[in-house]
């Protein structure tokens, strides 16, 4: 019985599904430790709450924007890229172009209406560099999720893990210089400067190797780009929402509980990333398979469920038992209740590995307004519940919108799309829509 278990998981190990999942947790650690030390090293350069909330709510904002001007062909060109027949090249290109225009519009908006987005960020203001950075980083950045999605398209997500590993790299190389010369400036100029030099690797060796012939060149395609819109800008609006609670909520605890309470939300939430990743990142890799084999889901799902499951237990235990020592590690003046927020984010990552698995079933079946309807719901409760809940039980009110949006969501997800339809066997043998 031992030695079937063991031969079980061994093929599961060796098979396309884990390969993927594993490369794309082994990003998902990186970019989490990474992004860790990043924060570390900004928080002890700056000493101040105050600073470190602003640089939050700075890269916050620019996360936001790059979300949006993907127009969700990140998510499209995984699902149609591998069945792809026309020029795989000429797609890609085509969503990099459209994307970084959007990306560059949406840039000059947010500069004339900054202080509605970065209500604290009147020195800021004051800096001339914030313009040129700002804009930059802006077309830069939307390049990242449309570059990753074509790797792991084309079941390459080692890929992704070279390009996060040198931008990480370089990320950490830079604030102590440009932080030195251009205060919270420098925290986007850091992210600048990697962003530019991990997707010219990607561009000039990476990419190429994937798809024999590709050359970056700005172009449009229509036709190209029509095979994929609707169904990208459908999961493009439930992405939005995806991202969309975590800016709302720095601007909101902002604008409630000043910028050295942005610090004290942003670095548990930080923390808490860690685990709302993992799932995340199995699901990817879950949508992956299903795109290319969609009648084996509901033994990937099992499968992924093995994978996913221990780890959230370990990472929730860890940060229960070991968080006020990662807070401590900042040295900044967190209050108690920056670690009750945390362990209220941390036990709310199996809600979120619950949404997220379904995100990657319903994105295989096409069911866009199902997930347009998740992501908007838990947005839009999360918010109005934290600013309620907020001026009553402080930053721990936060951490109770988020994990009653999070579970009440999950609970219905299992209510209406699990029990609707009979079981869980007939949801996963049901056929893709459209």
């Amino acid at each position: 019985m031992a030695s079937d278990l063991v031969k079980e998981v061994m093929e599961d190990i060796r098979s396309p599904l884990y390969k993927n999942a594993i490369f794309l947790i082994f990003h998902t650690l990186l970019v989490a430790g990474a992004g860790f030390l990043f924060w570390l090293i900004v928080a002890r350069l700056f000493g101040n709450e105050e600073a470190v909330g602003q640089a939050l709510l700075l890269v916050s904002v620019i996360t936001l924007l790059t979300t949006v001007s993907t127009l969700g062909f990140g998510t499209g060109l995984i699902r149609f890229l591998p069945n792809s027949k026309g020029d795989r090249s000429r797609m890609v290109n085509s969503t990099l172009t459209v994307s970084a225009i959007v990306a560059a519009a949406l840039a000059v908006l947010i500069l004339l209406t900054v202080n509605v987005w970065f209500p604290a960020g009147a020195n800021v203001l004051s800096l001339a560099t914030l313009v040129p950075i700002f804009f930059l980083l802006a077309v830069v950045s939307v390049a990242v999720p449309i570059v990753d999605s074509g790797f792991v398209a084309g079941r390459k997500a080692s890929y992704v893990v070279l390009r996060s590993s040198l931008f990480q790299a370089v990320r950490l190389a830079t604030p102590l210089i440009l932080i030195g010369l251009l205060g919270v400036i420098g925290v986007l100029a850091s992210l600048m400067v990697a962003h530019i030099l991990a997707l010219a690797v990607a561009f000039v060796f990476l990419l190429p190797r994937l798809y024999p012939g590709f050359r970056l060149k700005p172009v449009v395609d229509r036709d190209l780009l029509g095979e994929m819109f609707h169904f990208s800008l459908g999961n493009h609006v439930g992405e939005i929402f995806h991202v969309l609670p975590y800016p709302a909520l720095l601007i909101l605890v902002s604008w409630l509980a000043g910028s050295a309470a942005v610090t004290f939300f942003g670095i548990p939430w930080l923390i808490a990333g860690l685990l709302f990743s993992v799932p995340m990142m199995a699901s990817t890799s879950l949508y992956v398979e299903g795109s290319h084999f969609s009648d084996r889901l509901r033994q990937d799902l099992r499968r992924t469920l093995r994978f996913v499951l221990p780890l959230l237990v370990l990472g929730i235990a860890f940060i229960w038992f070991f968080g006020e020592w990662l807070l401590s590690l900042f040295d900044l003046r967190f209050q108690p209740e920056s670690l009750r927020l945390l362990r209220l984010l941390a036990v709310s990552a199996i809600f979120v590995a619950v949404n997220g698995l379904f995100i990657a079933v319903a994105r295989v079946m096409k069911w866009v307004k199902a997930i347009i309807g998740l992501w908007a719901y838990v947005a839009v409760s999360t918010v109005v519940l934290a600013y309620f809940l907020l001026p009553v039980y402080g930053l721990e009110g936060v951490g109770y919108a988020w994990l009653l949006g999070n579970g009440t969501a999950a609970l219905a997800v299992m209510v209406a799309y699990l029990l609707k339809r009979g079981s869980i066997r007939a949801l996963l043998t049901a056929t893709p829509e459209g």
